[in-house]
């Protein structure tokens, strides 16, 4: 008799106690330990009145408040207890995951401190929300007892750092980006990408002249060493030196062996070696016989077939499919839009410049 509240499995219910087999009674004593050490849910079954008690076993949070303070007082086990997360994302109880990730993302975006000026603590409980609901483990736990974790989530929830780290990887996954920013002390964020160009680092010196001569222009500077610059044009360098106030830039290129030399650039004749990758877009040099110097500078063999279809492709815009950079040289997709065809050719590196 003393299992006679207890609200019985599906397909014993009615059947009455007599009904119940031996092996049928180990397994439903067995399922009612497992509550037990959930947390002391089957004792708030067992000692509510028959008469109070529903067909089905509700959630603490749907109790009355003060009938769910009295169990908390007498039975409950030593979780800690939470705010209701389905109130906090704003979904009803039988929420399938989508539609708690479709909330959650909504709310975050919505309160977010540094975005819309929401409440932090608002923001908070939208993370602390989340974390329990995501976790089938942990929103079973409240859903059953009304608390999370033995110890685990400590009396205040998780820590401010750790709901961060939760929602930005969730907004990287959902197309937010990595750097969606957090406000509050501890945060981290992606570092941020260093200017170029920036005295100390490798640069391409474009391998148009004509290119080059636009920038120097555009930088105020006089024809007198335009013959100097286009000497080097198509050539790889160290950055020296960067005036901001006309745009130019200080490039040292080898002579020879031993022997370097410095010369002033427009900065629109300069390009930064890390911005070629693959699946990136670059522009094929226009200058046709610039692009066969440099073919043959990065030691692409004379063939009149490939050289053809550079030669067609000077000017267009084409898609990096991969990079060498033991020989400097990157194969590229060209689409020929008039004749409806593509093209995929290897080109020497000083001949493009990346599309940004």
């Amino acid at each position: 008799k003393k299992f006679s509240g207890i609200v019985a499995p599906r397909g014993l219910a009615g059947a009455g106690e007599e009904s119940l087999e031996r092996g049928e009674l180990r397994r439903f004593v067995a399922s009612f330990m497992k509550l037990l050490a959930l947390g002391a849910v089957a004792p708030v079954l067992w000692l509510t009145p028959a008469s109070r008690r529903p067909a089905t076993p509700r959630a603490p949070w749907a109790c009355s408040s003060s009938r769910q303070s009295a169990v908390s007082m007498q039975f409950r086990a030593p979780g800690a207890e939470v705010p209701n997360p389905y109130a906090a994302l704003g979904v009803s109880p039988d929420a399938s995951a989508d539609e708690i990730k479709k909330a959650f993302r909504k709310k975050a975006t919505a309160l977010h401190p540094d975005r819309n000026n929401g409440g932090d603590e608002e923001f908070q409980a939208v993370g602390q929300a989340y974390e329990i609901l995501k976790d089938p483990e942990k929103r079973r736990e409240f859903d059953l007892t009304g608390t999370v974790g033995g110890g685990g989530m400590g009396g205040g929830g998780p820590s401010q750092a750790a709901q961060e780290a939760m929602i930005r990887e969730f907004m990287r996954q959902n197309g937010f980006g990595a750097d969606f920013g957090f406000g509050g002390q501890g945060q981290q964020q992606r570092p941020a990408k260093k200017p170029f160009p920036r005295p100390g680092v490798d640069c391409w010196i474009a391998a148009d002249v004509a290119e080059i001569s636009r920038a120097s222009r555009a930088s105020m500077f006089s024809t007198d060493k335009d013959e100097i610059r286009a000497r080097f044009a198509g050539t790889l360098g160290v950055v020296s030196a960067v005036d901001s106030r006309d745009r130019s830039v200080k490039v040292q290129v080898m002579v020879s062996p031993g022997r370097a030399a410095e010369i002033w650039y427009g900065s629109d004749a300069i390009w930064d070696p890390a911005a070629l990758a693959e699946g990136g877009q670059v522009r094929v040099c226009r200058d046709a016989a610039a692009l066969h110097r440099s073919s043959r500078a990065a030691g692409l063999a004379i063939d009149l077939d490939k050289d053809s279809v550079r030669e067609r492709c000077a000017g267009k815009t084409g898609t990096v499919q991969a990079v060498d950079t033991g020989d400097q040289t990157a194969k590229l997709r060209v689409v020929d839009r008039q004749a409806g065809t593509a093209v995929i050719c290897w080109f020497a590196i000083a001949s493009l410049v990346p599309v940004v």
